[in-house]
């Protein structure tokens, strides 16, 4: 689900309250910051460091486009 950080405290419905969630956005920043909220609000969340940059420059799969791989 795509929830940008802003929205994220509006949005909390949307989050799965079960089983773990990880956060992702392209440096990993404001998913750090949105993973703190959300684990603040009982979810087990994980942020995933260093962004999707970070998981692309580490030369792990990445699809391109708006289909899942």
């Amino acid at each position: 689900v795509l929830i940008p950080l802003a929205e994220v405290p509006d949005r909390l419905s949307e989050i799965p309250g079960s089983g773990q969630v990880h956060v992702i956005c392209k440096t990993g920043a404001r998913s750090h910051r949105a993973s703190e909220f959300l684990r603040g609000n009982g979810i087990d969340a994980v942020n995933i460091a260093g962004g999707t940059d970070g998981w692309a420059d580490s030369g792990r799969p990445t699809v391109a486009g708006d289909q899942p791989g």
